[in-house]
């Protein structure tokens, strides 16, 4: 990825006596992303511990190197490229993991019923197993995310004089979301899904603007040739996937990573939403954090606009209130320029000889300023 922040947590081979500290993502979901960067030997430490977590756990380093057929020098190497220090701290972080996963059987949810939905399910089974899908994708993207990468989009776009915003298929739902967010808190931010109008957009854009692409597999091929482009104007890249060593994620000047399991019945639209979705709401709530002034103007100034249309309970009553009295209003005055023809010359008060006699009004009433709705209401009731 361009630029990407190196993780100072790893050490090289070279210096094996450079202590680190653990790092802080989720230890298994780690291990299932480095699949790619592993050696054989390594790959084999990595089956064995994903396919029984507790047992490496609890596993001296000479078990987990018989169990896996490896050697104790190959889990040491595994441990430092995970960024440990040594199988102590390793097995210290799959003991904390395991723990939280029995801990949720426990309580009565199974950590790997969401593996298969069968097609014979009951529909209390379904809801439990998605339930627990989505819980354990949140807690490993909230174990995987950088917040200090976060913190670097926000003040970014806080800065920016424009966002663009690029998805296609459903990865164009999270991008809408986000484009929505930054929209309501006054960002001047848009969003693109189709890949014409996306390239032009990008072509505008400018050192200090921000382009922000949504893919979770990372390969999908127009959504990086909207970020190149946007890369080609000196914008700030940032790349929204599920695969940090992708396409999209290595043209890109910041990453941010959400984490996405799938199932046979659960493709990569319902395996990832949710997680993406946790992404771009933090991003959108960081920004408005840092902006909150104009924030704060933008959302009373869109509220005013559409309370007509769309009230809340407040607002509800405060317009009722508005109706009641204007009614109220409206039937006075048609009290005063139709007095009743029941009234008897007795109920009239009395006159003295100076008083003067009434007269019928013969010119437009006064117009209350302020109110150009209801004096365009009177002047018309007048004309008639």
């Amino acid at each position: 990825m361009k630029g990407r922040h190196v993780d100072d947590n790893r050490t090289d081979a070279a210096a094996p006596t450079l202590a680190v500290a653990p790092p802080r993502t989720g230890v298994l979901e780690r291990i299932r992303r480095q699949g790619g960067e592993l050696s054989d030997a390594m790959s084999k430490v990595a089956e064995q511990v994903l396919a029984d977590p507790e047992a490496a756990a609890n596993a001296t380093i000479m078990d987990l190197a018989e169990l896996s057929g490896t050697s104790p020098g190959t889990i040491t190497r595994f441990c430092r490229h995970l960024g440990y220090d040594g199988y102590a701290a390793l097995r210290v972080a799959i003991a904390t993991e395991t723990g939280r996963a029995s801990a949720s059987r426990e309580s009565g949810w199974d950590i790997n019923i969401g593996q298969e939905i069968a097609p014979d399910d009951p529909l209390d089974r379904v809801l439990k197993q998605l339930i627990t899908i989505d819980a354990t994708m949140l807690r490993d993207t909230v174990d995987t995310l950088d917040l200090a990468a976060v913190e670097r989009v926000a003040a970014a776009v806080s800065a920016a004089r424009r966002v663009d915003v690029y998805g296609v298929g459903s990865s164009a739902i999270v991008a809408r979301e986000l484009q929505m967010g930054f929209y309501r808190t006054g960002v001047a931010a848009w969003v693109w899904t189709e890949v014409h109008d996306a390239l032009a957009s990008a072509a505008l854009l400018e050192e200090g603007d921000v382009a922000i692409a949504h893919s979770h597999s990372g390969t999908t091929a127009e959504t990086i040739e909207m970020l190149s482009e946007a890369s080609s104007q000196n914008a700030l890249t940032v790349a929204v996937t599920a695969c940090p060593e992708s396409p999209l994620a290595e043209i890109a000047d910041v990453c941010l990573v959400s984490a996405a399991r799938r199932t046979s019945h659960r493709a990569d639209l319902l395996a990832s939403r949710h997680s993406e979705l946790l992404v771009v709401d933090l991003v959108h709530i960081a920004v408005a954090q840092r902006r909150f002034p104009k924030t704060m103007e933008a959302l009373e100034s869109r509220a005013r606009a559409v309370v007509g249309h769309r009230p809340d309970h407040s607002s509800s009553s405060r317009q009722t209130d508005r109706l009641v009295r204007h009614r109220s209003w409206r039937h006075t005055q048609a009290q005063r320029s139709h007095p009743s023809k029941e009234r008897t010359h007795e109920e009239e008060p009395a006159r003295s000889h100076h008083s003067k006699p009434p007269v019928h009004q013969t010119t437009a009433p006064r117009l209350h300023r302020g109110r150009p709705g209801r004096d365009l209401a009177r002047r018309l009731r007048h004309q008639r």
